[in-house]
């Protein structure tokens, strides 16, 4: 009984689930990908939010540096 044709059928059935299984996986890897990207984004917000507050914070405390300054001149010279 000839079953070459039956071989080849599952050979080409074999390769397409192969085909099929392989885009499966990239599906998932790259949902996991764009999971990975939004959290990034969100802690990008996050840090700029802080180098924000921390440059308004230096900002307020270099200004209060000169008037201490001043302060303890003056102190300095009183004695």
């Amino acid at each position: 009984m000839n079953v070459s044709f039956l071989l080849a059928r599952l050979k080409k059935l074999k390769s397409l689930a192969s085909r099929f299984k392989r885009y499966r996986e990239t599906i998932i890897k790259r949902d996991g990908v764009e999971e990975e990207k939004k959290m990034l984004e969100l802690k990008l917000v996050e840090v700029k939010e802080t180098i924000s507050r921390l440059n308004v914070e230096l900002h307020s405390l270099k200004l209060e540096s000169f008037d201490l300054e001043a302060q303890f001149q003056d102190l300095a010279n009183a004695l």
